[in-house]
């Protein structure tokens, strides 16, 4: 029986193509291990990525829902914010009004006047308020504010209602100004837009407007209040301290009238609340159902992975150390 051997340099290329083969697999399992998938996918799917497909597709919906659904939430609960902080000042102006009545000194009538001026202020603030750069109650029109300024505002409508000779007269002024379709408040106040927020996609089947914005028929007479008591500190019926004092009482029960109305704004915003919130918990449940769809299809087991790894390193060692004994080289010469 005879005996063959090879040459060095066959020697030398099988053991070249031996390591390069084994330190390949070692990065196959390296990179299987810290990425949780399989590194060849299609040898695993066997070139078939229809099933990968569709499940790439969903989570990558899922996904845009998931933001869709994030932003919408941020907004509901910036609305909510601010309509609390109208509700509250309208609650305690309309207490404080009730308190100019006739016969008190001028004095005091001023400085409630000052109270509702200042509250009509914040109610305007707070209707222009922006949260992530949008509007919250400017409707579809989230780019600009929803008002104009509150001293603009008081302007126009006073030069509007001058002609009012006496409290009633101005209230009913008042009222026709904010409430009348394409009146004064629709031309000088309001700058946004009459289509609600929305619709925002939340999920395949399911999008959502948010009701609520500045020109509601709520907000309308939650500010006619407000801005009746301001114009009396602007200097309605001036000098004559009985007709601002009732005035400001006919702007404090016109305030209270309106807080029903403002937290019906509120629970609708409640509403579409917990309807956001169940179609999150949907769109979740979705998203892990698809994670371990794909697992299933290109996961590995980080365990079955790491013995891999650990057999695939002590290979390579071998092969050096082979490779070291063979050519009398250490392994920091081979990697020269």
């Amino acid at each position: 029986m005879s005996l063959q051997s090879i040459g060095d340099l066959a020697q030398s290329f099988l053991i070249r193509s031996r390591t390069a083969q084994v330190k390949s697999e070692l990065q196959r399992h390296n990179t299987e291990l810290s990425t949780g998938r399989v590194a060849d996918i299609a040898e695993t799917l066997r070139g078939d990525f229809t099933g990968l497909s569709a499940i790439e597709h969903g989570s990558t919906q899922a996904s845009a829902f998931s933001e869709s659904i994030r932003e919408t939430v941020i907004h509901v609960e910036g609305m909510q914010d601010r309509l609390g902080a109208i509700a509250e000042d309208g609650a305690r102006v309309a207490s404080q009004l009730a308190t100019a009545l006739d016969g008190a000194p001028p004095g005091i009538v001023d400085s409630v006047a000052s109270i509702g001026a200042g509250a009509f202020d914040s109610a305007v603030s707070n209707l222009n308020a922006r949260v992530a750069g949008r509007a919250l109650f400017a409707g579809a029109a989230s780019g600009g504010p929803a008002l104009a300024p509150g001293g603009e505002i008081l302007a126009a409508l006073s030069a509007d209602t001058a002609a009012a000779e006496n409290p009633a007269e101005l209230e009913t002024a008042v009222l026709e100004w904010f409430e009348e379709p394409g009146g004064g408040f629709d031309t000088h106040a309001y700058r946004g837009s009459g289509t609600e927020t929305g619709p925002a996609s939340l999920s395949e089947s399911e999008s959502m407007t948010l009701p609520g914005s500045a020109a509601s028929p709520e907000m309308r007479r939650h500010l006619a209040g407000l801005a009746l008591a301001a114009l009396v500190d602007d200097g309605a019926f001036s000098g004559d301290t009985r007709a601002r004092s009732e005035t400001l009482r006919r702007a404090g029960q016109k305030l209270a009238e309106s807080q029903p109305g403002i937290v019906a704004m509120s629970a609708k915003l409640g509403t579409a609340e917990a309807r956001i919130e169940t179609i999150r918990v949907r769109n979740t449940a979705e998203s892990a159902a698809l994670e371990m769809a794909r697992e299933e299809l290109i996961g590995i087991d980080p365990y079955d992975a790491a013995v891999r790894l650990e057999q695939a390193r002590s290979r390579v060692e071998m092969m050096f150390a082979l490779t070291a004994r063979l050519q009398r080289l250490n392994f920091s010469e081979h990697l020269r």
